[in-house]
């Protein structure tokens, strides 16, 4: 969220912070292609399942943490200390 008019505000991570994303589940992927004058689009949810055709638009969602517990993940996994909402 980017919009700081909304409380509690948006803060970037300090120097120095380590994060690795990794999600099982969460993944999106999407390819549309132009049909008929409009849009037509399949997609695949929870894997790694590319397409096995030619995409004009092809969209992939990877989820981020979004909050941490104040560690800097330096003598961690750099997981531990995330937390996906």
């Amino acid at each position: 969220r980017w919009d700081n008019s909304v409380l509690p505000r948006t803060e970037a991570f300090p120097p120095g912070f380590r994060m690795i994303a990794h999600s099982t589940g969460n993944l999106f992927i999407e390819c549309c292609n132009s049909v008929n004058g409009g849009e037509g689009c399949t997609d695949s949810e929870g894997g790694v399942n590319f397409p096995q055709m030619d995409c004009e638009h092809l969209g992939i969602a990877l989820p981020m943490p979004t909050c941490w517990n104040g560690d800097l993940g330096i003598d961690n996994d750099h997981m531990s200390h995330m937390a996906y909402t």
